[in-house]
């Protein structure tokens, strides 16, 4: 059964009693491709050659895995409206690929135990059965409908929310005239009820207020969410020797700042976060 999937990383993570699946995407063509990394017997085996554009794994239902896919993704002279996206189940023993569905691509969705949410520019969230791809639900949210040029995000989907980004825009004569601030909310998926959240911050190579991105979960514990607040850039030893002067090599890197914060007050939208320090920032000082 699998279980503990993730979209963080590229293409997305996910896991079951043997295995963690993964996806690596080459430098030379883009071209992506899942991965097992047996956890027992310590190998890693390749499974699938992905042959749609930048395919990923979304979410996991009994042994299957859910993929996603959009065929105009890197199509320069697709409208935003003409982007479509298709989900489909992957058996990773039978290499089996099922179609389910599809949906307008810029629309926050998020997988969970056997169901598929999707929060749609009108403010409706619908929950798709991912064993048949049926809607079985469909339930308005307490949010304002998206508007010409808008677009919903989703950033995670935990205990029973989904987070969502919303970028929203003035349009006049199909072009932005003003661009809002970036809001930040939680939509629960049974209720309904939208809440907005105050956690952002600015990535450290930006100056502008329009850039801030919302914190993000990347794990939890039962009661604790360890969440990005930032990032900083960091002087980093690579394993490479520099042929002039025979010292390792430095380069810049950009690693995120992680903090705890209790699932009680994230929700609540209070800000008691407590930073954790990184081993990069401890072999600094």
């Amino acid at each position: 059964l699998l279980w503990g999937v993730a979209t963080m990383p590229l293409g997305g993570l996910a896991r079951d009693n043997e295995n963690v699946y993964f996806v690596l995407q080459s430098d030379i063509d883009g071209a992506r491709t899942l991965y097992a990394a047996n956890i027992k017997s310590e190998t890693v085996e390749e499974v699938y050659a992905m042959p749609e554009p930048g395919e990923k794994i979304v979410g996991g239902a009994g042994d299957e895995l859910i993929l996603s896919y959009c065929p105009e993704l890197f199509d320069i002279e697709a409208e935003n409206e003409d982007m479509i996206n298709y989900l489909v189940r992957f058996d990773p023993k039978t290499k089996n690929v099922t179609p389910l569905f599809s949906h307008p691509y810029l629309e926050a969705c998020a997988c969970d135990d056997g169901k598929y949410f999707r929060l749609s520019s009108s403010g409706t969230i619908y929950t798709y059965d991912l064993e048949s791809g049926q809607i079985i639900n469909e339930k308005q949210a307490d949010l304002q409908p998206a508007s010409e040029g808008d677009y919903f995000e989703a950033e995670g989907f935990f205990d029973g929310k989904m987070l969502v980004s919303i970028q929203r825009y003035k349009m006049k004569d199909g072009l932005v005239e003003q661009t809002f601030p970036l809001e930040y909310w939680m939509v629960d998926i049974t209720t309904g009820e939208a809440k907005q959240l105050d956690f952002f911050y600015l990535p450290c190579y930006m100056q502008a207020e329009e850039n801030k991105r919302p914190y993000r979960i990347a794990a939890e514990t039962e009661d604790s969410y360890l969440i990005v607040t930032g990032d900083t850039l960091w002087d980093v030893m690579l394993p490479q020797i520099d042929e002039e002067t025979g010292e390792l090599r430095v380069s810049d890197a950009l690693i995120s700042d992680y903090s705890l914060i209790s699932k009680t007050d994230f929700w609540a939208n209070k800000d008691t976060s407590v930073p954790i320090k990184t081993a990069v920032a401890a072999d600094d000082e």
